[in-house]
Parts: structure tokens; C-alpha cells; sequence
């Protein structure tokens, strides 16, 4: 009996997972562009600028700083509107803020901190109009507080990394539902290992109307696709473009010297995904192009410009990326990327 309850294992995997690649191929871009880039403000250079929202006429970047750690611009103009947040233990302060997102029917700007196991939820529409209380905080679950990369999905819910399982989909009192690791990918020593490799070494994504969640790895080349329906989660396919070669010491994955690096940074609509990635050997300044993909992970087309990326957020309906990029200084600055400004 135990030999057939194997052989069941076995077989449940393969069906839930058939619809996954299983060989490594490069993305090819059928459109290729070379677009305009300008530097929208230069006044104010971010000690290290990640994780921007578009909200209305609103651009939000975090900046990894002792204070001024939220920035709210005007995405038309450049001009900052506030900055706050400041790291320390006082209320509503700031210890290790890891994961933005937004919402963009209420305004909220939610900001997971780890260090505070909860969830800061900041009113937009408040902080520009003056009002005082701005922010609040949303205590999490006993089984919720130790996950990590909470972003809102929508209502009530968010998504978040785990250790044990892969993700979960979580509200403040407890956990929804959750995934384990459908297999393990090629290199990688079982279910457990990939999670804990995603749970550090993945950028990660949420579309405007919850429905849909990428993840996609920093070494190698792998992105994961997800379908979310109501407070459930289901595992979509796995696009494989590079794979992850690393010297794994403990729970670190280190690069080698023939470690290609992956996936830097995702932000994603409810049409398409968009990501910028190195897919090179040794890269030595940040990739200074943008690739779209659909949302069943086929390539579609590159945006290359003169400015290498570190951060960056598509504002579709405007046809428009904005980005904190690299000067010529090698300062970090807003910068706005013309997505159909042909060069």
C-alpha cells in the first residue's frame, strides 16, 4: 500500500504540473524599440529609490533612507508633494519597510514593515490634503506576522511569501488560503528549497484588480504566474528563460561566476507584465531596458532607453513608464520613460 500511495503522489504532481515548461529558452521579443527618456526632477536624488505606485495624478517612491523614506511626487510635473516616514521605534515609525503597494480605488498606500510585523496603511488623498491622521496600523495574525512581502491584492486581502509554503492569501485575522511548491524546479532539492529560494530571491507583483500575482526570480530566469478568485489562489504556469546557478551555503544562494542574473524588477497590469531584467553573466551597471509579456508569460516587445533602471512602475493608459534611473552622475533620480516616444 505505501508503494501505490507513492505512485498516487506521483501522479497527482504530474497533472497539477503539466502545464509548466521543461526546458530553458532565452525570451524573444518579436517588437524591439528604442524609446525616449528625461529626467523629471532633478532637484531631488533618492539615496536608493525602489518599489514606485502610480495613484491618480500621484507617483509614490519608496527611498531607502533614515527619513523622507515615502516620496510623493506629482507624476505630471516631477514636483515632490511630501516626503515622510523615518525609521525608530515610535508609533507609526518605520524599522524595515520591505513591500509597497497601493490601492487604487481607496488611495491607501500600504507599507508591510517586518521589523513591526504589521502592515501601515496610509490615506493618499489625506497626506495631500493637509489632514493629520494619515496612517494606520493593521496588526497581523499570530500565523500571518512571520511571512513576509505582504502587497494588497484587493478589499481586505493580501498576498505574501512564505517559508513552509510558496504564498499565501492573507487578511489581518488569518490566513485565506495558501500554496505549497507544485515541484521542485531543475536545481533545486525539493518543494521546500524553491520556496525558500523565492521567499528572499524574487520580485514580486499584484494586478490593479487582484485577480492575477507574478513572482520572478533574481538569479536565473524563472517567473511564476497565478490566478487569484476571490480568497483563493491557483498556480498558473512557470515561463523558464534562464536557469538559476548559485552555491548554496545554508539558507544563501550565492552567485558563481557563471551565474546568470535575473529578474530585477516587475510591475504589472491587468493586460500585461512588464519587467526589467540583466539575463547576463557579471552585469555591471543596472539593465536600462524594459520587457512586456502577456500574462500567460509570451514575450511581446523590449523598451530600451538611455538610462539604466532601478525601479520602475507602467502607467498604461498613459503609455508611460516612470522610473528611478541612473544620471550620467550615477545619482538615482525620477525619470519618465515614453513607452510610444520612438527614438
Amino acid at each position: 500500500m505505501k508503494h501505490i500511495g507513492t505512485v498516487l503522489v506521483f501522479l497527482i504532481l504530474a497533472v497539477s504540473c503539466k502545464n509548466e515548461d521543461v526546458t530553458f529558452a532565452e525570451p524573444v521579443f518579436p517588437e524591439i524599440y528604442r524609446v525616449d527618456a528625461r529626467i523629471l526632477n532633478d532637484d531631488f536624488m533618492f539615496r536608493h529609490g525602489y518599489q514606485p505606485h502610480v495613484y491618480d495624478s500621484l507617483l509614490i517612491v519608496g527611498n531607502m533612507s533614515d527619513k523622507d523614506i515615502i516620496c510623493i511626487f506629482n507624476k505630471n510635473t516631477g514636483a515632490l508633494i511630501e516626503s515622510l516616514g523615518q525609521l525608530g521605534n515610535g508609533p507609526y515609525e518605520l524599522i524595515t519597510p520591505i513591500a509597497f503597494s497601493v490601492n487604487r480605488s481607496s488611495g491607501y498606500l500600504y507599507v508591510n514593515d517586518y521589523g513591526r510585523k504589521d502592515i501601515l496603511q496610509y490615506d493618499l488623498n489625506k497626506i495631500v490634503r493637509g489632514t493629520e491622521d494619515y496612517v494606520t496600523a493593521i496588526r497581523l495574525s499570530e500565523d500571518s506576522k512571520d511571512r513576509n512581502n505582504f502587497l494588497f491584492v484587493k478589499d481586505s486581502l493580501f498576498i505574501s511569501n512564505g517559508f513552509a509554503d510558496r504564498v499565501a492569501l492573507v487578511s489581518p485575522s488569518q490566513i485565506k488560503d495558501k500554496i505549497e511548491a507544485c515541484s521542485a524546479v531543475v536545481g533545486f532539492e525539493s518543494p521546500q528549497t524553491w520556496n525558500q529560494f523565492m521567499s528572499s530571491y524574487s520580485c514580486n507583483a499584484v494586478s490593479p484588480d487582484g485577480k492575477k500575482f507574478a513572482s520572478a526570480t533574481l538569479i536565473g530566469g524563472i517567473v511564476e504566474l497565478y490566478s487569484i478568485d476571490g480568497d483563493n489562489i491557483k498556480e498558473g504556469r512557470k515561463k523558464l528563460f534562464y536557469e538559476p546557478i548559485f552555491d548554496k551555503k545554508g539558507m544563501a544562494y550565492n552567485p558563481t561566476p557563471e551565474t546568470i542574473y535575473g529578474f530585477c524588477h516587475l510591475s504589472v497590469t491587468d493586460a500585461y507584465l512588464y519587467a526589467t531584467a540583466h539575463a547576463k553573466v557579471n552585469p555591471t551597471t543596472m539593465p536600462n531596458t524594459i520587457w512586456k509579456f502577456d500574462w500567460k508569460g509570451n514575450p511581446i516587445a523590449s523598451y530600451t532607453c538611455k538610462y539604466p533602471i532601478e525601479n520602475f512602475t507602467v502607467d498604461e493608459a498613459a503609455g508611460k513608464a516612470f522610473a528611478v534611473v541612473y544620471t550620467d552622475a550615477g545619482e538615482q533620480a525620477l525619470a519618465v520613460i515614453d513607452l510610444k516616444g520612438r527614438v
